[in-house]
């Protein structure tokens, strides 16, 4: 969503909108599964734009241990002040909060807290069954 400084009025703006999952740049090991749904409050003072932005959706990760897929709740919360030149200066409201998205998501997630993982030897998923393999103890 493109806003133009010249635009917000005195009182400010609430937004709520979606952005659509396939919009939003995932890595590897994690995509948005459902709309994003936001909500942002705009308000000009003399010389910046305060932005407050709460976004929430779910989450498909590849567990960092197990490499399971699971969903999880997506929520990232923040506020930014931004300076302008110009009433005609455009602000990307959406590269804003790809960029905090980016931001937020950890290089390595796990499906649960406690995920035991593959075993090293035999690849078994520890979380759901046993294996007898012997490990040297270091």
């Amino acid at each position: 969503m493109i806003i133009t400084v010249k635009d917000i009025p005195e009182q400010g703006l609430v937004l709520q909108y979606e952005i659509c999952p396939d919009k939003i740049k995932g890595r590897d090991y994690w995509q948005l599964d459902k709309a994003l749904s936001v909500r942002a409050s705009v308000r000009k003072t003399i010389s910046t734009v305060e932005i407050s932005v709460n976004a929430e959706s779910v989450k498909v990760i590849s567990c960092a241990r197990c490499l399971k897929e699971e969903k999880l709740p997506y929520e990232v919360s923040f506020k930014r002040g931004l300076r302008f030149k110009d009433l005609s200066d455009k602000i990307n409201l959406d590269e804003i909060i790809f960029q905090e998205i980016e931001l937020s998501i950890p290089i390595r997630e796990l499906c649960s807290p406690d995920c035991s993982g593959l075993c090293p030897v035999c690849g078994v998923d520890k979380n759901s069954e046993q294996c007898n393999c012997e490990r040297e103890e270091e």
